[in-house]
């Protein structure tokens, strides 16, 4: 009679690999037969605890051996990988002030800023619960001229893992709007691409900013900060449609404000931008050896 086995493979990690019997095999295994599935020249060993009884033999992709032995949990496998996975990370169209995210296995770095060195993507990596201080090796950098390579390590040598995801890569327009702190009355204007907004009161607040901006049609959102006024700037970062755009810069008209000058000054405070983030996997992982056994 004949005990077939599930077919195992090894060479996974560095680890040390065991094939288990069936626990409720009353049967006597008499020996296992081991088939290479790539070409080999790692050593299997013989024996508990890794006694080297039969050692350093090769075997070419698809050759097979059999060895006779009575229990196949004295197998072991000692396979190294050949060379890591390697993820490389490009960064383009960025500009100063930019951030991006990595995504893996469900969870996502804190921001990392674009002009960022090796260990600071390294560091990111790491502080993800699923990656130790030994699954990453980053190089390269700083961005966004010099790309960085991930090399995944540790754990995770010689194994291909899923590409990292970027995301939120690129950075909102940002203007900041004043008028003459020495204002006392009246309101202004503000104007994006030929649209104008209806008053707005030198005292403004920011809602009141953000009210008269998302009023207009060509405008769906946008964040407001500062105020009220005339004392404080209010800084509008433009969002939904126009996120990630270098926008037109606002115009605006003061004339009836009184108590100071009638300037309304517009500044543009950050570029918008759409920066690109790609991953891709500029080196496969390999493994020195792969076998599968089955007993008999």
């Amino acid at each position: 009679m004949i005990d077939t086995y599930p077919e195992l493979y090894f060479g996974r990690g560095g680890a040390v690999s065991v094939a288990q019997p069936i626990t409720n095999s009353r049967r006597i295994v008499k020996g296992l037969r081991v088939k290479a599935l790539a070409g080999n020249t790692d050593i299997i060993y013989v024996g508990l605890n890794k006694v080297s009884i039969l050692t350093g033999f090769e075997l070419s992709a698809g050759d097979e051996v059999f060895l006779e032995i009575d229990d196949p949990s004295k197998i072991y496998s000692i396979a190294n990988p050949s060379q890591n996975q390697e993820q490389t990370i490009a960064i383009s169209g960025s500009v100063a002030n930019d951030t991006f995210k990595l995504t893996i296995d469900g969870e996502t770095t804190a921001p990392i800023d674009e002009d960022a060195d090796a260990s600071a993507v390294e560091s990111a990596l790491e502080a993800l619960s699923k990656i130790a201080g030994t699954d990453v090796a980053v190089t390269g950098g700083p961005g966004p001229g010099t790309d960085w390579v991930v090399e995944w390590t540790g754990q995770y040598q010689g194994i291909n893992r899923p590409l990292l995801v970027a995301s939120e890569a690129g950075q909102n327009e940002k203007q900041t709007v004043g008028i003459d702190s020495a204002s006392t009355g009246g309101h202004f204007h503000l104007t994006y691409d030929s649209q104008t907004t209806d008053e707005i009161l030198h005292t403004a607040t920011a809602a009141d900013i953000k009210a008269a901006l998302e009023l207009l049609s060509n405008i769906d959102q946008v964040s407001v900060t500062g105020g009220p006024g005339p004392s404080t700037d209010w800084v509008v970062e433009f969002q939904g449609a126009l996120a990630r755009n270098n926008v037109a810069l606002m115009t605006g008209d003061g004339s009836a404000l009184t108590g100071g000058t009638t300037t309304v000054s517009i500044t543009e405070t950050a570029a918008g931008n759409a920066a690109t983030v790609v991953v891709t996997q500029s080196q496969d992982a390999a493994m020195e050896s792969q076998f599968s056994w089955v007993a008999i």
